[in-house]
């Protein structure tokens, strides 16, 4: 038996993702999620368009919700800046980082991180609390990798001709495809990967 194989982790693999958008009214919000069994090293995405999207918005997050750490000191309406516990600052924080915050009741977008202090264990956002979070309430992190394109009909959009097999998707992590249809027609986006798995 043959196997095709390189100094990369793993085997090479190309996969499509044909993803149905549904008729409906201007500004449905279609929600896929996938996953693989085992870890992927994307190499490259080539997104397909048909010629009746143009105007339609396409977005794709890996691992949405991820918490990354939790509130140590309860925070009220209006806080943009939340004291967290310190292993957060483990993880490789970004400004511009996607966030939100989870308690057993209530969820919201806290926008991007703006600033970020390990001494005092705090982080700033964009968007301002709308409701108190109590201790422990989680702060989740999305890793945004297509961010609201706008489509043009007709068209393939080529994302990581650099090559992005660096980065791991690990076994099981959900990546989450929102496509916003601003037309009431059906359609089909094919997405197609080309990545190393093992």
């Amino acid at each position: 038996m043959t196997f095709i194989a390189d100094a990369t982790p793993g085997f090479f693999q190309c996969s499509s993702q044909v993803i149905d958008i549904p008729e409906g009214e201007i500004g449905n919000v279609t929600v896929t999620d996938v996953s693989n069994n085992y870890d992927t090293y994307v190499i490259r995405t080539d997104i397909m368009t048909d010629d009746n999207m143009t105007g339609d918005y396409l977005s794709v997050i890996v691992g949405p919700d991820t918490t990354i750490g939790f509130l140590t000191k309860e925070c009220n309406i209006g806080d943009t800046i939340l004291t967290v516990n310190a292993s957060i600052f483990t993880i490789p924080l970004s400004k511009g980082m996607k966030l939100s915050i989870k308690s057993a009741t209530d969820y919201q977008d806290l926008g991007k991180l703006v600033e970020f202090n390990v001494y005092d264990n705090t982080i700033k956002v964009t968007n301002a609390l709308n409701s108190v979070f109590n201790t422990l309430s989680f702060i989740q992190f999305d890793s945004i990798i297509v961010n609201n394109l706008y489509l043009v009909g007709g068209r393939t959009y080529s994302i990581g001709n650099k090559g992005l097999w660096s980065k791991c998707i690990p076994e099981n992590m959900i990546t989450r495809v929102h496509y916003t249809n601003n037309t009431t027609s059906a359609k089909r986006l094919i997405i197609v990967n080309q990545y190393h798995y093992n």
